[in-house]
């Protein structure tokens, strides 16, 4: 279970520490940048997370607990949906 939380952080459950041994905290990895919208990328364990304060999208390692990359989008990212086959991810964005 990966949630967005207030004051720009994100939280993964599922085991007993909350977190993969020797991880780098997500809200270390990905501070101030405002996570607002959170989805799994099909097939895969890559959670894809709206950043509206740094108009970016962060994909996340679920399983490793750490940020593989981060993609620009625009102004104000909010929201993300993938194709069926995970090949193409759309973004909505609230000022462009």
């Amino acid at each position: 279970l990966t949630v967005s939380l207030p004051a720009s952080s994100m939280a993964t459950a599922g085991s007993a520490t909350l977190e993969a041994p020797g991880a780098t905290p997500l809200e270390e990895q990905l501070p101030y940048k405002t996570p607002v919208g959170l989805r799994f990328r099909p097939g895969t364990n890559e959670l894809w997370v709206t950043l509206e304060a740094s108009g970016t999208v962060a994909i996340v390692d679920v399983a490793g607990g750490r940020k593989i990359a981060e993609i620009a989008t625009g102004t104000g990212p909010r929201d993300l949906a993938f194709t069926p086959d995970g090949r193409t991810a759309f973004v909505t964005n609230r000022e462009d």
